[in-house]
């Protein structure tokens, strides 16, 4: 990674967002309806891209619904809690 620059850094996230959001389709989960543990690194992957830390990465995190739509029934179905706590502190 040390070799390339960081718009190139970029260009390769943005085609890997893209790939998984074709990946992804319409499905609920990648393999149907079922969760797998591909679904969980996804999670923690994606997840971390759409909190605001880098905000190129959260840009291009935006720009795929489907895996918001994603990380969001995640939240609701594994970790309710916190989503709740993250609501709350918007307000």
């Amino acid at each position: 990674l040390g070799r390339h620059t960081r718009e190139e850094l970029l260009d390769f996230v943005a085609q890997d967002f893209a790939a998984l959001a074709e990946l992804f389709g319409n499905k609920k989960y990648l393999f149907g309806e079922k969760i797998s543990t591909y679904e969980l690194s996804l999670f923690g992957a994606f997840g971390n891209a759409l909190t605001p830390f880098t905000e190129e990465v959260y840009q291009l995190a935006k720009g795929h619904p489907q895996l918001i739509e994603f990380v969001n029934r995640m939240m609701e179905s594994y970790f309710p809690d916190v989503l709740m706590e993250a609501k709350e502190w918007k307000n």
